[in-house]
């Protein structure tokens, strides 16, 4: 009777050592979806004490060592579930997401490669090996790989959204804003398609349509400058100033750190002849980025309207110094020399803009180098 009341002992601590170590999976499983990723590492952790050869808890605690900030860790256990099985796509790919985040692009490529591999229908390897193509300056290699994703998953609607800025790039109005229409579809609230729609038909003349799209962008995410920033552009080019630097107002006071809008409220205070406002505001686009050569040209213009033609020379040679295809800061600063007196500066910078293909440099030369 001793023997058979220990046999039952034995059973039953079995069962509950069972029991605790599936515990300890569920409850890292559990935290995992919840956020608690530390949780859920410390919950992964006993579990592996216990089954040591468990890819599945090396693969989650990876991925939450990643969601952690510790990206050698979650490389380490993700290297270790591809060495238990390597035939298990998702750590291939969580891999790659890594390896990405740590600027190894060769790295992430093979992984994503890897895993598409062993699973082709999983369309968020395909997505992302998208992405990175697109990054790597590949973008016949990202439109593929956008619509194999799509392929897999007709609903995914941010493969549509980014295919559709492939399309772009490639000077494909037509099939980006198809794209568009077909990620709006799948998700009504898609602000960002909204918007990027709202260019490209703006672009296309379509003025009141593209109107439409930046108020339904702001509507969705009113906290998203890019939208006021574009609707404020084109109201002020539709005439309507004070519902323009209203926008324009808006998106700085979210992001005063972006050079375009200020750069863009230039050119309305312009429209509103307030000189000194405009000044400012290109001053303050050309500190942000000293590099961007629409408000530096834009001043330049300005400033011989104002009779600076020193500065306005100043500014073209910048633009030039920059950018030195640009014909239009050499017929510019041709037109300021000129105004100095300086007529062989002048004409020397009018054959150059000329030479480089502006339409309006040859009418110059005519009337004032012969």
């Amino acid at each position: 009777m001793r023997t058979l009341f220990s046999m039952l002992a034995v059973m039953i601590a079995l069962t509950a050592y069972s029991q605790d170590t599936t515990n300890y999976f569920k409850s890292a499983r559990v935290k995992e979806s919840a956020g608690d990723n530390p949780g859920a590492i410390a919950d992964f952790t006993q579990y592996i004490q216990l089954h040591p050869l468990s890819k599945q808890a090396y693969y989650h605690r990876g991925v939450d060592k990643y969601e952690t900030g510790d990206n050698i860790g979650a490389i380490k256990d993700l290297d270790k579930a591809i060495q238990l099985d390597s035939n298990f796509a998702s750590p291939y790919f969580g891999r790659a997401v890594v390896e990405d985040k740590l600027g190894n692009t060769a790295g992430s490529m093979t992984d994503y490669n890897r895993s598409i591999e062993i699973n082709p229908k999983d369309e968020n390897s395909w997505y992302n090996r998208a992405r990175l193509r697109f990054r790597l300056k590949d973008p016949e290699g990202a439109l593929s790989d956008y619509s194999q994703a799509i392929v897999v998953n007709p609903k995914m609607a941010e493969a549509y959204y980014n295919r559709a800025l492939v399309y772009d790039l490639m000077g494909k109005t037509a099939e980006a804003i198809a794209d568009y229409n077909l990620s709006i579809k799948i998700d009504s609230n898609y602000a960002r398609a909204y918007n990027n729609r709202g260019l490209l038909k703006e672009y296309l003349g379509d003025r009141g349509a593209a109107l439409e799209d930046f108020s339904k962008a702001i509507l969705l995410e009113p906290k998203v400058p890019g939208p006021y920033n574009n609707r404020g552009s084109l109201r002020s080019r539709n005439g309507d100033t004070t519902g323009g630097l209203s926008d324009l107002n808006k998106a700085i006071t979210l992001d005063s750190a972006d050079e375009k809008v200020y750069s863009n409220r230039g050119i309305v205070k312009e429209m509103i002849k307030d000189s000194k406002g405009a000044l400012a505001d290109y001053d303050k686009a050309i500190a942000l980025n000293p590099n961007d050569t629409d408000p530096i040209f834009n001043r330049a213009i300005l400033k011989r309207k104002l009779k600076d033609y020193n500065g306005a020379v100043e500014d073209c040679s910048r633009v030039i110094a920059i950018n030195p295809s640009d014909d239009g800061a050499y017929n510019n600063m041709g037109k300021a020399k000129f105004d100095l007196g300086d007529k062989k500066g002048a004409c020397e910078a009018w054959h150059k803009a000329a030479e480089l293909g502006n339409k309006y440099a040859p009418d110059e030369i005519k009337k004032n180098c012969n």
